[in-house]
């Protein structure tokens, strides 16, 4: 996708099974369509519910100063511009 996809950053959490990933929340329409559009052509989702997301950190520990610095960054950033949308397989080192 070559467009430029404007993506509102709406919060954090932490992903994984150790919850030590911490992700951006996202929402964009346009991302959703591309995970609907993938699926119909044969793209099986890791997991059952597609949650657009930016990862920050791995490996990382939600400490107050971590949360502080976060929601920090989402006020000064309340929306991110994608300039191309790529889609790749996750590997697990």
């Amino acid at each position: 996708v070559s467009q430029v996809t404007l993506v509102k950053v709406i919060g954090y959490d932490m992903f994984g099974p150790e919850h030590d990933t911490l992700v951006l929340k996202l929402e964009c329409p346009k991302l959703n369509e591309l995970h609907d559009m993938y699926k119909t052509l044969g793209a099986e989702p890791t997991y059952s519910t597609y949650r657009p997301h930016m990862t920050i950190f791995e490996k990382i520990e939600l400490t107050d100063d971590v949360k502080q610095k976060v929601e920090q960054l989402i006020k000064d950033m309340p929306t991110i511009t994608l300039h191309k949308i790529r889609f790749e397989d996750i590997v697990n080192d």
